[in-house]
């Protein structure tokens, strides 16, 4: 069988730690590796035998096995809550919430996200004060793309706890993947210069650099769409061309 020929621009699915995730083939490095980028934005580097070509319809196929695991997933634990909750009537709700955390945690690190919310929801219910599970909650919505929630879980999480590095962060991806107009903007670059910059890693540091040069590259977009626009508004109309 001849090897599949992938070429720069070509829209295919890469294999990401067990996961295969649609992404755009940018270059292939002399390492034979091809570099690609994810819809969210990130880069990444591929050997050709964890690339495959995008298949839309297997794709379709796949998610609808995926929600059909994922519920069975679900209902088992459910049961399993309902068969805890009877027999361990000496837990308290903030263990009961915790426990569903955790259950979250480890379905986020297997990249299981909306099966990740499921378990924090479940937390929040139990407890609706603290603020970690709205946090996870968000990162697990961030990942599904589901952009209002993440600012929504985002919000009462700073209600809750305003010194939320956090919060201000995933809330400040979700904007900046909104951005309409300049109050938006505004919204945007308020939650990053939120985010204390003792408290990220060198590579965060960075990251947080070039987003903040995107958002000004924005602005200054937009200010000179601005002037444009007014010097238009001022011309003479009696002036011939």
């Amino acid at each position: 069988m001849a090897a599949t020929e992938y070429s720069s621009g070509q829209t295919v699915e890469v294999n990401d730690d067990g996961m295969w995730c649609k992404a755009t083939l940018e270059e292939k490095r002399p390492n034979g590796k091809w570099k690609v980028q994810f819809p969210a934005g990130y880069d990444g580097y591929f050997k050709e035998n964890k690339i495959r070509v995008f298949d839309e319809e297997q794709i379709e196929k796949e998610a609808e096995e995926e929600q059909k695991r994922l519920q069975a997933i679900l209902e088992k634990e459910k049961k399993k809550s309902a068969a805890q909750a009877e027999t361990v009537v000496t837990r308290t709700p903030e263990e009961r919430a915790l426990a569903f955390k955790e259950k979250g945690n480890n379905f986020f690190k297997k990249n299981k996200y909306e099966t990740a919310s499921n378990m924090y929801t479940r937390a929040i219910e139990v407890c609706p004060n603290n603020p970690v599970f709205y946090n996870n909650r968000a990162m697990a919505e961030l990942k599904l793309e589901n952009y209002l929630n993440v600012i929504a879980d985002c919000t009462k999480a700073l209600s809750l706890d305003p010194s939320s590095t956090k919060a201000h962060f995933r809330r400040g991806c979700a904007r900046m993947k909104m951005i309409r107009n300049l109050d938006d903007w505004q919204n945007t670059m308020d939650d990053f210069n939120s985010v204390r910059n003792e408290s990220l890693v060198a590579q965060q540091k960075q990251q947080m650099g070039m987003i903040k040069e995107g958002l000004l590259e924005y602005l200054r977009k937009q200010e000179a769409e601005k002037n444009k626009s007014s010097a238009s508004d001022n011309m003479d109309i009696d002036e011939i061309d």
